[in-house]
């Protein structure tokens, strides 16, 4: 899933005590570059969803939401993004009543963001879109639980509320997701809110007066109860990354985004225009965060390096690129081949990965591993046992792995004899049991990209290999794809994102005889 996160918009007229302090226009519109680099940004990144955690408007009158509106729909729809079903929104301090004391229930507090939500979803139903809600993704195991942080009955300030009566809320319906979910366990929940439940690291304690979360504390507790993985809120327009771990190691990621459109520099605190693009990916375990900023004529463009956290607990606290395996059978049944992990990176910013294990079996009935060898130039092997039918241990890193660190490859390599049979004749004498086939395997057990494996026979070996995928014994579809490189007989299996503890078995008849 794609998700692009736009905050603090701040469109039309300006409070007109703000800019007679700040000695600047009253209103002032967005540029047209940077309107423009927007869609174009949209068009180029595709997002499966577009979420806006508050502040559309300086000043939350009729006139300023109408132009909001229009402004939102009309940028979307030239994008041909699907407003209505993959649109999330919520109000910021900015969007609601400066009189709180006067309207304290939220239909007077928020009469005119409701307007404005009928208007931008070009919908009549009053009920249709609240401030509060619940959304579950379409076709991905994702929930997005947008909380109204605009609730507080205090003097009219930029603080925020998120309320005891909405926790509640909250837990009932985390409650009801566990019920009607074939597996709560694997579902990625996301909460927006405008204002940030952690403070801002960089943030000036005098920038920071009359801005916070009052219940922050509340707030944090319940989405770790509930288990939430995501943050995404806006607020102070200071992009930001905060992370709360958990006891069990799992972790809370806070991602805060600037302003995306707000025209007044000074309100841009030395960020630009700015947002935040995440991918959330289940079969890499991997939630990636790019931000996006505007240069001088209006061009998103990356900013920054690309960052990476764990969605579920990482046990091996680690990933990689690719799982490679190579396999060269000779015609005598002897194996040599080579496992490689390659571009091992650290996701988790809280870990250091020093050693990663290794395992070499064999099951045949006189089959030895004769040698055993390893990338020294990244890692040292340190065998736990060494005998000559299993080789296990731990590949020590030459350097410990941060979330800092560049990516590396390791690889091991080995040799088994007597290992394999090229014959139904031969098989007959290396196995206990009967078979008809022989094979090869790679178990995924850590989050990877991708999966490969190659497997070299013998040029005139008769062979017609299958792939299947199997999870704890249950087969897995669909199947990978295989192919043949001519004109050597070489196999190629190849499996984008595999799954934890994914076994891919690449296996083939046996001839009667061989040599034919």
């Amino acid at each position: 899933m794609k998700l692009l996160h736009l905050s603090d918009l701040h469109l039309g007229k300006d409070l007109l005590w703000r800019s007679l302090t700040r000695l600047r226009p009253w209103w002032k519109n967005p540029s047209k570059e940077i309107t423009d680099g927007l869609k174009d940004a949209i068009r180029k990144l595709q997002p499966d969803y577009i979420v806006i955690s508050g502040d559309f408007v300086n000043k939350p009158d009729e006139r300023s939401f109408r132009q909001a509106a229009r402004y939102v729909r009309d940028m979307l729809a030239d994008c041909g993004f699907d407003i209505r079903r993959r649109l999330l929104v919520i109000p910021g301090n900015h969007d609601a009543s400066f009189a709180p004391r006067a309207q304290p229930d939220a239909a007077s507090r928020l009469r005119e963001y409701r307007r404005f939500m009928r208007a931008l979803f070009n919908e009549d139903d009053v009920e249709a879109r609240k401030p509060r809600y619940v959304h579950r993704a379409d076709d991905e195991p994702v929930v997005f639980a947008c909380l109204d942080s605009t609730l507080k009955d205090l003097a009219p300030l930029a603080e925020g509320e998120v309320g005891p009566g909405q926790l509640r809320w909250l837990e009932r319906k985390v409650k009801e997701l566990k019920l009607f979910t074939e597996d709560p366990g694997q579902l990625v929940k996301i909460a927006v809110v405008h204002h940030h439940c952690i403070p801002i690291k960089g943030s000036s304690p005098r920038g920071e007066r009359f801005m916070p979360l009052l219940d922050a504390g509340d707030v944090l507790a319940a989405l770790n109860t509930h288990g939430f993985h995501l943050v995404l809120h806006g607020h102070k327009h200071h992009p930001n990354v905060a992370i709360e771990y958990r006891s069990d190691g799992s972790m809370l990621v806070v991602v805060g985004a600037g302003t995306a459109t707000c025209p007044y520099v000074d309100e841009q605190n030395q960020f630009g225009n700015n947002f935040n693009f995440l991918t959330i990916s289940h079969a890499l375990n991997r939630i990636t965060l790019q931000r996006y900023k505007a240069d001088g004529v209006g061009v998103f463009n990356p900013d920054g390096e690309e960052r990476r956290f764990p969605i579920f607990r990482n046990v091996q606290g680690y990933g990689v690129r690719m799982l490679r395996k190579t396999v060269n059978i000779d015609s005598d049944g002897t194996i040599e081949a080579t496992v490689y992990r390659e571009g091992i990176r650290v996701d988790d910013p809280g870990k250091t990965i020093s050693e990663v294990e290794y395992q070499v079996a064999v099951v045949a009935q006189q089959a030895k591993i004769e040698s055993f060898s390893v990338s020294t130039d990244t890692v040292t092997a340190k065998p736990k046992s060494s005998t000559p039918v299993l080789r296990s241990g731990l590949l020590v890193f030459n350097k410990p792995l941060t979330a800092a660190s560049d990516p590396v490859t390791a690889w091991y390599s080995y040799k088994i004899v007597g290992g394999t049979a090229m014959s139904l004749e031969q098989a007959e004498t290396m196995y206990a049991a009967k078979t008809t086939t022989e094979s090869t395997a790679a178990i995924v057990t850590v989050a990877a990209e991708a999966l490969e494996i190659e497997i070299n026979f013998p040029q005139d070996f008769p062979v017609q290999p299958t792939a299947r995928i199997e999870h704890f014994g249950s087969l897995v579809q669909p199947s990978p794809s295989i192919r043949r490189e001519h004109p050597q007989n070489r196999w190629v299996v190849k499996y984008p994102s595999p799954g934890i503890n994914h076994r891919v078995i690449v296996e083939w008849g046996l001839p009667a005889k061989w040599p034919l």
